[in-house]
């Protein structure tokens, strides 16, 4: 049996109780419902506003629409061509969302909003049952609003939708050592079926996260036949069952996937720089920092408080470290990094400081209570800078005229200018507040500043940043391809605005002078060298002079700014005016030879 260990909490080692089943009282019940109403209001607060940003989120609703318009989800097309990068399962579920719920932006990013929320039920769920309300409270109020998390619950693409699933299967392998006989196989048969749905997102790393953090932290808890339990045949063979049949339909439909997939995808994405995602050792800790924005104030002394109490930690709060730590160490040692990766250990970390402020809360922990003070000091501190700064720039506003000079648009400049005051009070409010948490010791206070910065994110920040972020979307140059087209073939030279085939519901003609390299397709690119016969709607730039001399409709082409020069020369006698299309885009209305 295993040697009982005590819990986590204040330096006299009398910590909290792992589990509190009193019921739920007036104050407790605040408690949950301002957290799940602030993790709502993050999530869901102008979700549609923003355009669709390049080069993901263009993309990614552009296969799910065709993924729509098809019907076929086994192979996913990227305008017209097979896209195997990832497997499908997410382009289908956002598929299902666009057909519910209308061809717009909030639907193509429900799909992440809703397992942001699956994730946060989760989480209160663990914590209700490992700690207390409380704790179960603030730490759907911490993820909430840690800038990973809610920024990723807002865009289309895999890696909310792929947490979802690795957190329930993490949680489900921890349960099921928490518990025997029957129960216990029911709760591996979860975790074996969450990690290979996991592995249908976005391919191995969604079973290899939770095996890896689950082997690691049952070696360290002491349970012994649990790991043999965890990789026992049963599961895995539950795993092959969800994934085999996906990965044996797509290999028979297209049989260089084998290669591509298990080769290239896997092998080589982790151990090489092929993907040109390469970074130093170090590349998380400042992603993790700049990530956790004001809660990163709090992560350094939260890991030394953990440290010194190791040995007094709940099998929860190990898990948590083990957590957040083996996922971090075996993200930096891969060669491929992006911030999405983390997102499951920054989900862990913030339980944990979760775990600091309940334990200052409630019973005073010296440590605890020290990590939130210091914490709301820094806090303090860098927001009467940022302040101070802020009130400069509003004094000087030539300061942004000058900073964004090389801006052409107007009403980007003009969102700069009117962010100005209300970061002041913001930075204001936060100060005053973290200073009280500071002065007077009050854990609450510290919480609310915190709290106040992210607060303002969705409803005030957000609408000033749509015009900022425009130049990364395609929404506004779709519109004025449709407007200057007039229903004619749309083509793109040397270029791929990603979400095109979104916002103009149709696919588009490329002059690729790199075997598709513009669309961001590692497959697309790799199936095109292998290819002999391309589709009619993807050429060589070597093809394009001949295209021109025959065509016998009217073509709107489009170029980036680099290559428009080089067009400008091959264009010739066609060539009239290029109207500027905005996202450092060109495009003109080409009639066929002898006409105009």
């Amino acid at each position: 049996m295993n040697k009982p260990v005590k819990e986590f909490g204040g330096d006299k080692g009398d910590g909290l109780p792992a589990v509190q089943r009193a019921g739920i009282d007036t104050v407790a019940a605040g408690w949950i419902i301002a957290s799940f109403v602030v993790a709502g209001y993050m999530i869901f607060t102008h979700l549609g506003l923003l355009p669709l940003m390049n080069p993901d989120e263009g993309r990614n609703a552009s296969i799910a629409w065709e993924m729509q318009m098809s019907g076929h989800w086994l192979i996913p097309t990227y305008n017209g061509l097979p896209y195997l990068d990832k497997p499908s399962l997410f382009f289908k579920v956002v598929a299902i969302s666009l057909s519910l719920f209308g061809h717009n932006e909030f639907a193509a990013r429900l799909p992440s909003a809703l397992s942001s929320i699956g994730i946060l039920i989760m989480v209160f769920l663990f914590c209700r049952r490992e700690y207390n309300l409380r704790t179960a409270a603030i730490a759907v109020l911490i993820v909430s609003t840690t800038p990973l998390f809610f920024a990723f619950s807002r865009i289309v693409i895999f890696d909310m939708f792929l947490t979802f699933f690795v957190c329930a299967s993490i949680f489900a392998g921890y349960f099921a050592e928490r518990v025997k006989g029957r129960i216990r196989k029911r709760w591996y048969i979860i975790y074996a079926l969450m990690a290979g749905i996991a592995t249908l997102v976005k391919g191995p790393v969604g079973f290899v996260l939770p095996i890896l953090v689950l082997t690691i932290f049952n070696y360290l808890d002491g349970r012994k036949g649990a790991i043999r339990r965890l990789l026992s045949w049963g599961n895995f063979l539950i795993l092959l069952g969800v994934v085999l049949p996906w990965f044996v339909g797509v290999s028979i439909l297209r049989p260089d996937f084998p290669y591509y997939g298990l080769v290239k995808e896997v092998f080589l994405r982790f151990t090489t720089n092929t993907f040109n995602r390469s970074g130093p050792f170090y590349y998380y800790l400042p992603i993790i920092f700049g990530t956790f924005i004001f809660w990163s104030l709090l992560l350094p002394e939260t890991a030394v408080v953990f440290y010194r109490q190791r040995r007094r930690m709940s099998s929860a709060d190990r898990l948590l470290s083990v957590w957040g730590v083996s996922v971090i160490i075996f993200f930096s040692l891969s060669n491929s990094k992006l911030p999405g990766y983390i997102l499951t250990a920054i989900i862990a970390l913030g339980i944990l400081m979760a775990r600091i402020f309940d334990v200052a809360m409630k019973r005073g922990g010296k440590a605890e209570a020290n990590t939130v003070g210091h914490g709301s000091l820094y806090l303090s501190i860098l927001s009467v800078i940022f302040g101070v700064a802020l009130i400069v720039v509003y004094i000087s506003p030539e300061l942004i005229d000058t900073w964004l000079r090389h801006i052409r648009n107007p009403a980007v400049v003009k969102s700069f200018h009117s962010l100005i005051l209300p970061l002041i009070f913001l930075s204001a409010g936060t100060a005053i507040l973290a200073t009280i948490g500071t002065v007077y010791s009050n854990i609450k206070a510290a919480l609310s500043a915190f709290l106040l910065f992210p607060l303002f994110i969705p409803s005030l920040i957000l609408p000033h940043v749509s015009p900022i972020l425009s130049h990364r979307s395609d929404r506004s140059l779709a519109a004025e391809v449709s407007r200057l087209s007039r229903g004619a073939e749309v083509a793109c030279f040397r270029c791929f605005p990603n979400g095109l085939p979104f916002y103009l519901e149709r696919t588009v003609t490329l002059f690729t002078g790199r075997r598709g390299s513009e669309m961001n397709s590692n497959y697309i690119s790799f199936y095109l060298s292998r290819t002999a016969v391309w589709p009619q709607h993807i050429r060589s730039t070597k093809d394009f002079k001949p295209w021109l001399t025959t065509l016998c409709k009217p073509v709107f082409l489009i170029v980036e700014g680099s290559q428009k020069q080089q067009l400008d020369a091959i264009l010739g006698n066609h060539h009239r005016t290029m109207q500027y299309l905005g996202c450092d885009s060109w495009g003109e209305l080409l009639a066929p030879q002898g006409e105009g």
